[in-house]
Order: structure tokens, then sequence, then C-alpha cells
């Protein structure tokens, strides 16, 4: 039996007043995803409306039954069913069958029929319904239950016109290709599209304020992707894994999470919104061909791990409210040369320009007070290093592996070891 894949979606015209062609296992298709009492009122429909154009044949009542077609070169013989009989296969339809009957039917009706598509949008709004049995658990909340695959591939499928939220994992792991999300939605839940393989485009209303933890995360095609004015509020790794290559902050994002482009190896560049006072852990870990960063004039926190292994960063300049540089932040940025630390700095983290192994000149303000062990680890370029006779705190191993080792090491009056 094909799959509801095998038909072309653009098969039908809705407009269109010329006889549609199609394959005698597209009918065949639709009649086996009835139950047997349905299959028999379908062909006893047709035989009485009108001379079969093509021979249907129902052997047997039970499940078992077989449907056969022979082939004709004649319209398909769905097209005599009257609307009431039809509004009864799809009431009577569980959702998968239903997709599938309506993914034959796109072949074989030469028109579209409105109980069709309103059975679909009726049972995508039961999937959108609280069901406990459907529920399960991801680490740190519960998630409501999927829609089915079938549905999701129907030619006919849409949201409802009236959606305000996508819920927690609604969309997770399926085929889903491309989707308009509806007018008027606010907000997309965690895990809502996470590892959809064939995602590739989502169209975003205005209306939307807030897309929730893992909203996107894995959907390794994405690539099309515009955030409207409204959006305040990314939850924690919204967009990792993903292929997008720029995409636009919001100016009224208040609120970013950690990891949001962790892994997004084709993003280049990033500008992130004033509104933004503290970059979240491992924000652009692994973004290799990241190579322009715009950050807030008002930023005071760089967080762990955030541009760990950019290495296609060659230059940063630092905002001058910024005043720590985290664990790893910028470990692993091997083209980095010039880096600019603000006169406002008080600490860096552990690692944090650990194999920085390009940079040349680092100069460390006079306000710095604490800086983490391996923190200047493998800068192989470095030859020079002047600690501030601010600096309370310094950790063992803070050069630990810097080759060449320095020619010119100033600490401060009684560091401890270094």
């Amino acid at each position: 039996m094909a799959s509801s894949t095998d038909y072309d979606d653009n098969a039908h015209d809705s407009g269109s007043t010329t006889t549609a062609e199609y394959e005698p296992g597209a009918l065949e298709y639709a009649l086996s995803s009835l139950p047997p009492e349905l299959r028999v009122l379908v062909v006893d429909q047709l035989d009485e409306e009108r001379s079969l154009l093509a021979s249907v044949l129902v052997r047997g009542g039970d499940d078992n039954a077989k449907t056969v077609v022979i082939a004709s070169d004649e319209p398909c013989p769905l097209l005599s069913l009257p609307s009431e009989l039809l509004m009864l296969v799809v009431e009577t339809l569980e959702p998968v069958p239903l997709a599938n009957f309506a993914a034959a039917s796109v072949v074989c009706l030469e028109t579209t029929h409105g109980e069709l598509r309103a059975a679909l949008l009726a049972a995508v709004k039961r999937c959108l319904l609280p069901d406990t049995e459907q529920h399960w658990y991801v680490p740190d909340f519960w998630c409501q239950g999927q829609i089915c695959d079938a549905l999701v591939s129907c030619p006919y499928f849409r949201l409802p016109d009236d959606l305000l939220a996508v819920p927690a994992g609604f969309f997770r792991g399926s085929s889903v290709r491309e989707l308009t999300l509806p007018a008027g939605l606010t907000s997309i839940g965690n895990f809502a599209f996470r590892l959809c393989p064939r995602l590739t485009k989502v169209s975003i209303p205005v209306t939307l304020t807030s897309i929730g933890n893992n909203a996107f995360d894995g959907s390794f095609r994405l690539t099309d992707l515009s955030l409207p004015d409204s959006l305040t509020t990314i939850g924690d790794f919204a967009f990792q894994g993903t292929c997008l290559t720029e995409l636009t902050l919001p100016v009224a994002l208040a609120s970013m999470g950690e990891g949001v482009f962790d892994g997004c190896f084709l993003l280049a560049k990033i500008s992130i919104p004033d509104a933004i006072t503290v970059i979240g852990n491992f924000l652009c870990s692994g973004c290799i061909a990241l190579h322009q960063i715009t950050f807030p004039a008002t930023l005071t926190k760089i967080g762990s791990y955030s541009f760990h292994n950019c290495t296609s960063l060659t230059n940063l300049s630092l905002p001058a409210t910024l005043t720590t540089l985290g664990n790893g932040a910028l470990r692993g940025c091997t083209r980095l040369s010039v880096l600019n630390l603000p006169a406002s700095m008080t600490s860096i983290g552990s690692h944090a320009l650990h194999d920085c192994s390009s940079l040349t000149h680092l100069t460390l303000p006079d306000t710095i007070t604490s800086i983490g062990s391996n923190a200047f680890k493998g800068m192989a370029s470095l030859t020079e290093l002047n600690f501030p006779a601010a600096l309370t705190t310094i950790s063992d191993g803070i050069c630990n592996g810097a080759l060449p080792e320095l020619n010119a090491l100033t600490r401060p009056p009684t560091p401890p070891s270094c």
C-alpha cells in the first residue's frame, strides 16, 4: 500500500474545472482507511449513484477485508460521494487514518471538500487539548501530547486561526517542513519544534512575545526564521544546533537564556540588544563561523563558555561597562588576535582565554581583582603580561602551558604562586 507521501500535494487545484487524474491505488488507499461497514456504505453509494467507472469489490466484512480496484481512465468514483457520507467518513476516522484518507483524496477528489478540511482541523484541535494519557516527562517539566505525524504530513494541515500558544513538545520529532503560525500567536512552548529533522522555515506572527526552552533545538535544517519586534523572551537552548546563518534579535528582547545559539555552526554574526545586561552561559558556544559580535553598551557579564570555540573570531571589542568574563568565555578562539579589556573589568574566570593562541598582546586593567586557574593557558603567542596591583586572587596554573614561556611576567607585590 502506498504512503501518504507518495502523492503529489499539488495534484489538484481547488479552482480547477477539469477532471482530476488519479491512480486506482489512491482510491484503494483511501478506502482502506475506512472500517469495513463504512467501506461497504461507500461502495453501495457508488453503485447506486453512478455506473462504476472503477470496479470496487469489498471482500468480507471484517477487519481483514480487502479492497480491489480495477484500473480505469475515467474520473475517480469518490467524486460522486454525497457530502453527508463524506462527513460520516471523516467524523468516524481517528487522526492517523483520517490524514491517510485526506492524503489519498487530494489526488482522488477534483475539488476540495470543506467537510474534509473541517474534520482535519478538528483533529488538530483535539491534539491541542490537554490529555493526561499523552503527557510525557522531559527533565524539569511535563510536555503535552504531540500531534501525530500523519496529520502534519497531510496536504490540508493547518493550525487553528485562534491559537494563542504552541503547546510544549507539540511538534517534537515530527516531519513538518514549513509552517506559518497563526496571526495572534503569543508563545511557542518548550521543546515545541525540537528534533524536527525536515523543518526548514517557520513564519512567526508579529504578536509573538516568548519562545520557550529548546523550542527549535536540534532542528538542524532550520535556516529561515525572522523574529518579530514584539519578542521579549527566548529560553535556554532555543535554537541549539540549527542552521541559522544570521538572526536579527529584536530591540525589545529583555531576556535570553543559556545556550540559545549553542552549536549553530553556520551563524556568522549576531547583535545583542541593549536590554540584555548579562550574556548567559554557552550562548554561542561552538559557533565556528561566527566572526562578528555586537555587544550592548550596558553589558556587565559574559557567562561561562559563551563563545567557546568560536574559531572565526579575529577581534573583539568589549563594552566599557563589562565587569566579569566568565569561565571559558573565550576558550578555544584560536584566531582571536585583538582583544581590549575595558577599565571596568574586575574578574576573569578560569580558562577564560585558554588556547587563544593568536593573541599577542593583552593589557589587564588596574581594576581586576581576581583571575581564575588556567585563564591564560595555551596562549602561545603572548610574550608579556603585567598583573595589576589591585589583584587579590590569582589561582594556580594561570599561565600553565603558555608557549613559548612568557619573557616578562610582572606580578603584583605579593601574589600567590603562579
